[in-house]
């Protein structure tokens, strides 16, 4: 398997009221003049993926980074097109969505992006676009014939509230486990947890502590179909972090 990086060619900002924002990205709800509620969303263009024969795509996540927060006691959850990826966003970091089943190699990809908010409240979220600031960026992990490694790497941001990797299809595999790497400067605490269906979770291995600037290791004790592992900020701070999965068929 390898990793693509692809970052978009456009983005936009549009709201209920048919005004367009270029080059920025601001999902929410925001009450303008104090009486009128005013629906934002973000339409994000990729270029074209490019696949060769005998690859597909096995994985896919949309990676977008909070920059700043209208409302931030308030969290909304942000969903990215049809596919039922909604990630709760609270406060500034990165933060990540499963937008696979909605990419299909050899085509352009236009990724809608809007808020799930309720009552007439300011939640309103703006991310890195370009020219300035940290873009969206989808991370494609893109399988072939006769792969023998499996990798997933993804970002994530701990908070003082437990978060998960998504789940991973672990049966097929001989080894598996997780690289962590703490790019922040408190401790982020780390677990693993499986499922026999990506419903139902039980505890595994660790925790283990991984003190800023550090990277560990830790691996699934118990054999099951699915596992994910899960992470916290020790401190409460946002810390950023980078879990790479790794395993061997």
């Amino acid at each position: 398997m390898h990793t693509l990086h692809i970052y978009p060619t456009e983005v936009k900002t549009l709201n209920s009221l048919e005004r367009e924002f270029p080059g920025q990205i601001f999902i929410g709800r925001y009450l303008q003049d104090r009486c009128a509620v005013v629906d934002y969303y973000a339409l994000l263009t990729f270029p074209m993926i490019a696949l060769a024969p005998g690859e597909w795509i096995a994985d896919a996540k949309l990676h977008m980074n909070c920059v700043g927060t209208c409302g931030a006691q308030r969290q909304i959850n942000v969903c990215i097109g049809q596919s039922g990826a909604c990630t709760p966003v609270r406060g500034r970091g990165v933060y990540a969505w499963d937008v696979a089943g909605a990419l299909e190699g050899g085509v352009p990809v236009t990724l809608y992006a809007y808020a799930q908010v309720s009552g007439n409240c300011c939640a309103l979220r703006r991310f890195g676009a370009f020219p300035s600031g940290r873009p969206p960026v989808l991370v494609i992990t893109v399988g072939q014939e006769d792969d023998n490694i499996v990798d997933i790497i993804e970002e994530y941001t701990a908070t003082d509230t437990i978060s998960h990797t998504a789940w991973i299809e672990n049966m097929s595999l001989k080894t598996s486990g997780f690289f962590v790497e703490n790019r922040g400067i408190g401790t982020v605490r780390i677990t693993t947890e499986v499922s026999p269906d990506g419903i139902l979770s039980a505890s595994d291995a660790g925790p283990i502590l991984i003190e800023g600037g550090q990277t560990n290791y830790i691996a699934p004790l118990r054999a099951s179909r699915f596992v994910r592992a899960a992470f916290l900020s020790v401190g409460g701070t946002p810390e950023p972090i980078l879990i790479w999965f790794q395993g061997t068929r």
